[in-house]
């Protein structure tokens, strides 16, 4: 039961780290490594790249990603229960 609790505290870090720009691998050996992409993969992109867009366009996306926003806090409200 313990290394249960572990795990899925360990998965839920593992989100919060990536969701900060933190690339996690599996690896048990890279603590205090230091290494970190030049591109983080997050949850959400760089406002940056939508300045282009029209206002529809950019409504359709805001709902795109609020979509992916309440899915995501969805799935972690469920792991936490």
């Amino acid at each position: 039961m313990y290394e249960n609790v572990q795990r899925q505290l360990y998965e839920e870090f593992k989100i919060q780290a990536s969701l900060h720009g933190a690339e996690i691998t599996d690896e048990k050996d890279n603590v205090g490594t230091g290494t970190q992409q030049t591109q983080p993969k997050t949850l959400f992109p760089d406002p940056k790249q939508f300045e282009h867009l029209s206002d529809e366009e950019k409504k359709k996306k805001t709902e795109e990603l609020m979509a992916k926003h309440k899915m995501f806090f969805n799935q972690k409200a469920r792991v936490t229960e």
